[in-house]
């Protein structure tokens, strides 16, 4: 059920996309709204007066009156449904895209982040429903030639984890697979990229920059560094079980040297005190005699 209910959703998202995409390339004239509102006008006279027409007019009562009303009313609704349809149809023209993208799965912190400040969207497991739009929209824009290949970057959200951390901790688990769609745009026509430009305005795809923003905070620098360095400490014991630090050696270090350079002193100090002591003995001796 939850399924279902996905993909109407993802459904909707796509074929609202493709109509204000429609409406951009192709700006309407004015003059297209007069027999739009003129049927509208039609339609609500029809329906206010004929239920009254066919009670006082025919053998029907108020109840099967009401029939040709909630009949036209159909119509009209599944008119629009079969326009709205139509009009995602002929945008996919590529209906099936598997041989034009490839799906990889990363999992170097590094290399994912080396697409925060590229071209890059994300989206969630819908991948397979999304690419079909992508792929047309950049096709039918001419932004692409048929047959480039594009490709889809997947991760589990775990190795963002070293990073940055949720800001609602249980809106995503650490399994939930997050989807990177980065377009190369050596791929793309020069001539084209003020109109992928423009349009990415109309259609709006998540950018990933924004969606880390929106959804997670960077953790702080102490926190970094410990997960940073986390594998270092336990390659910090020797075989006996005793850390061996660089700073700690560094500090034995200097406390050996320290020790000697008291220990060089204090036998100086005893040294001048002899010889001291050997020269009051000597002094009183003399005064003796």
């Amino acid at each position: 059920m939850a399924n279902k209910k996905q993909k109407k959703i993802v459904y909707r998202s796509i074929a609202n996309s493709i109509s204000r995409l429609n409406e951009y390339r192709k700006p309407s004239s004015k003059l297209k709204w007069i027999p739009i509102v003129l049927l509208g006008i039609i339609v609500t006279i029809v329906l206010c007066f004929l239920p009254g027409v066919l009670v006082n007019f025919t053998p029907i009562t108020e109840t099967y009156a009401a029939i040709p009303s909630f009949a036209l009313i159909f119509l009209i609704l599944a008119g629009f449904v079969y326009s709205k349809k139509r009009t995602v149809r002929k945008f996919m023209k590529v209906s099936d895209v598997s041989d034009f993208v490839d799906y990889q799965d990363i999992c170097n912190i590094n290399e994912i982040m080396s697409y925060k400040d590229k071209r890059t969207w994300v989206f969630g497991t819908k991948r397979e429903m999304m690419m079909p739009f992508f792929y047309n929209w950049f096709l039918s824009s001419g932004i692409i030639e048929e047959g480039t290949k594009l490709t889809v970057y997947s991760f589990p959200f775990m190795y963002l984890k070293e990073r940055y951390e949720l800001k609602d901790p249980g809106s995503i688990s650490d399994t939930t697979t997050i989807n990177l769609f980065c377009l190369d745009e050596t791929k793309i026509k020069e001539d084209k990229l003020d109109v992928l430009s423009e349009e990415e305005k109309i259609v709006k795809p998540f950018n990933f920059s924004a969606w880390l923003e929106l959804k997670c905070k960077p953790k702080s620098y102490s926190e970094y560094v410990e997960d940073e360095y986390e594998d270092d400490d336990d390659e910090a014991y020797d075989e006996d079980g005793e850390y061996e630090d660089e700073e700690d050696e560094m500090s034995s270090e200097n406390a050996e040297v320290e020790e000697e350079k008291v220990s060089s002193e204090s036998a100086e100090v005893e040294e001048e005190k002899v010889s001291s002591e050997n020269e009051n003995a000597e002094a009183d001796s003399s005064d003796k005699n």
